[in-house]
């Protein structure tokens, strides 16, 4: 399996950081995510329990890890712009499988080229997280490894991300 160290063309994390976040934005980030992880990770570990096998079943981890990022990449787009707007962790949206309309649509665009490679990442951490050597760790503490996983990403990912820059969507209109 090629991964973005195999293939550069494949990483979602280019360029520099464009914005730095300050320390009470990280720790709300943190408490956030704390917060909703809560309520989704036993809802995870239910749905991976009632499986054969641990982490054999991944559609729910995958939506998860997807709706953390998307989730993440909102809140701190929303703190680099200075919109103090709090964001709805809807459940529903997770379990539907939908999120991410809540950002400017040429930020989505941005967003949307990275979904496979997000797919690819949200694999191979759960791979590595399924191999860990620590049979004693819960199962809820493998799954928050996973999805915090994500809000890491998410949080690297947007704080590199030119909001002057709307190319995708300039390129995306010339198109239609």
């Amino acid at each position: 399996m090629k991964t973005a160290l195999h293939d550069p063309s494949r990483s979602i994390l280019k360029g520099k950081r464009l914005h730095q976040l300050e320390e009470y934005q990280a720790r709300y980030i943190l408490q956030v995510i704390g917060s909703v992880s809560e309520k989704v990770v036993p809802l995870i570990a239910e749905d991976m329990f009632s499986s054969d096998q641990q982490f054999g079943k991944r559609d729910m981890v995958l939506r998860a890890f997807t709706f953390y990022f998307d989730k993440t990449i909102e809140m701190v787009y929303n703190m680099r712009v200075g919109n103090d707007k709090g964001i709805d962790f809807n459940l529903a949206e997770l379990f539907q499988g939908i999120s991410g309309d809540n950002i400017p649509e040429y930020i989505q665009l941005k967003v949307n080229k990275i979904i496979p490679t997000i797919a690819l990442l949200c694999n191979t951490i759960t791979d590595y997280v399924r191999d860990m050597e620590y049979s004693d760790f819960a199962l809820e503490e493998k799954i928050k490894t996973i999805l915090y996983s994500s809000v890491q990403i998410a949080i690297e990912y947007t704080l590199r991300i030119d909001l002057d820059d709307d190319t995708e969507i300039q390129h995306y209109l010339e198109n239609c």
